[in-house]
């Protein structure tokens, strides 16, 4: 007898081959595990993916929120300095009346250093006359008290007399000019 047609067939060793139905549900039950677990990782990508939108969503909303305080910090202070340089405002006018009024020329003298010292001060911290003098009316600066007929044709919604100086903070009006524009 020829050993190959003979033999029995030899058990696989420590149990490594199982029989064709076996193999089959243990190859579904790890296709069907594997499913479980990509379903799973699926599903944790998505909430790992949700919470990095979370987080770049309140990322931006406190960075928007600083913005705003800081802006809003920002303006209180211009506010607060406005508030104070509309007080302080009408007193260069007084010493500019004061100047004009005194006939002393020492106390004349005096009177305009303390008016320069005072609009040097002013400066130092962004504040500037608005000396509109033959310039084109302008609205947003200006404000006309009255109008006067002109001669020259080129002074035409032009400024011909400043009647009050203005003063602006930056480019915020702390006072408007008093003017008298031609017509």
């Amino acid at each position: 007898m020829d050993s190959k047609t003979n033999s029995k067939p030899r058990a696989a060793p420590n149990g490594a081959r199982k029989s064709s139905k076996a193999n089959g549900q243990s190859d579904e039950n790890l296709v069907d595990k594997l499913r479980e677990i990509e379903a799973a990782l699926s599903a944790e990508k998505q909430k790992a993916q949700d919470y990095f939108n979370q987080l770049l969503s309140v990322t931006a909303d406190f960075e928007n929120f600083r913005k705003r305080t800081l802006d809003g910090a920002r303006r209180l202070r211009e506010d607060g300095r406005i508030e104070v340089l509309e007080g302080v405002v009408p007193l260069i006018d007084i010493l500019e009346q004061a100047v004009s009024m005194v006939a002393d020329d020492a106390t004349k003298k005096g009177l305009q250093m303390v008016v320069k010292n005072f609009l040097t001060s002013l400066e130092k911290v962004g504040v500037s006359e608005i000396v509109p003098m033959a310039e084109e009316f302008d609205a947003r600066m200006h404000n006309a008290i009255s109008s006067e007929k002109v001669s020259d044709s080129s002074l035409k919604n032009k400024v011909v007399e400043v009647v009050k100086k203005g003063y602006k903070l930056g480019e915020r009006i702390i006072r408007y000019a008093d003017v008298k524009v031609g017509k």
